[in-house]
């Protein structure tokens, strides 16, 4: 097989990931647990009192486009020369605690495996809180009722973060300053978006509960009955019978990274390493699933040659 089928194949292993990703992030108990710890509306209940009277519905899953301006029909495209089709990841409302069910947020997550793009990541968060605004008008808000318009978050959860942003958290909203006077506004008028970047660690963060149990999902390297026992003994996590479809995950995860360095290894035999293997290694350190020295000790390289070569 050549390199560039192999190259293929894993291209299209790495995109079934993702959509594996996205059905786990769509899960109930998994969003509770992020909402508690993420969100201090929810910091005060527990997961299961979240799941039962704040999430709404089901999650849209990779189905409503970013890029049209009614955000609640599901299943239409809307196709530009230059950007294609852009899809929410998770997409859902929940009620906002003490309001009786009278008001609700928007709340998108995102799993993002591709950290280092060709534009700020921040700002694509902040553009999608604005998106998710401006997809209310004439829905949730009509005419001039500004006043009905819905609180927005855009949770983006970085598998592969640099070194400086690993086991972080930041959050980005609209805040007031006062430049002369006292102005008397609420914040309720003003303070309707919020991003927050989620950049996890390589293994299990045990001084933070939202790093660790999404890191025990997404980035350790740890064995799929470890990852379970650790859910289950430290965060309480059990899913019971959606065991086998959250856990297939962690399976699935563990076979692509295999198969992606199997096959830079099959393609570098011969004279030391094959072009197309190389490329393979080299954009598998670019995602983050191979560290330098993995990939140079794969290539039968020193990691000074490796990143000379790969010009990284």
């Amino acid at each position: 097989m050549s390199s560039v089928e192999d190259g293929l194949i894993l291209m299209d292993e790495m995109g079934k990931l993702d959509s594996v990703c996205k059905l786990l992030l769509s899960k109930k108990q998994v969003l509770a647990r992020i909402l508690r710890l993420a969100l201090k509306e929810y910091s005060t209940y527990t997961d299961e009192e979240i799941i039962t009277n704040f999430i709404k519905g089901e999650p849209s899953v990779a189905d409503i486009p970013v890029h049209r301006d009614d955000v609640t029909q599901l299943n239409t495209e809307d196709k530009t020369a230059t950007e294609g089709t852009a899809f929410y990841d998770v997409l859902f409302n929940a009620v906002i605690p003490g309001t009786n069910d009278t008001a609700e947020f928007i709340i998108n997550i995102e799993a993002q495996n591709k950290y280092h793009t060709k534009y700020p990541l921040l700002r694509r968060t902040m553009y999608y809180c604005s998106r998710l605004i401006s997809a209310q008008k004439d829905k949730d808000f009509t005419k001039d009722n500004y006043q009905d318009i819905k609180k927005v978050f855009s949770i983006w959860i970085c598998f592969t973060p640099n070194e400086k942003n690993k086991n972080t958290i930041s959050r980005y909203k609209i805040t007031k300053e006062d430049v002369f006077g006292k102005p008397e506004f609420h914040e309720s008028d003003y303070d309707i978006m919020e991003g927050i970047m989620i950049c996890l660690g390589d293994d299990e963060n045990k001084q933070n509960e939202l790093l660790g149990f999404l890191e025990v999902f997404f980035t350790s390297k740890k064995k799929t009955n470890e990852k379970k026992q650790i859910l289950k003994d430290n965060y309480g996590m059990d899913f019971g019978d959606d065991e086998t479809e959250v856990f297939g995950v962690c399976n699935y995860s563990e076979y692509v990274l295999e198969q992606g360095i199997e096959q830079g290894i099959k393609q570098g035999i011969e004279q030391g390493i094959e072009k197309g293997a190389f490329n393979t290694l080299t954009e598998l350190v670019k995602e983050g699933l191979l560290t330098l020295a993995q990939a140079a000790q794969k290539a039968g390289m020193s990691v000074a040659e490796f990143q000379s070569k790969a010009q990284l």
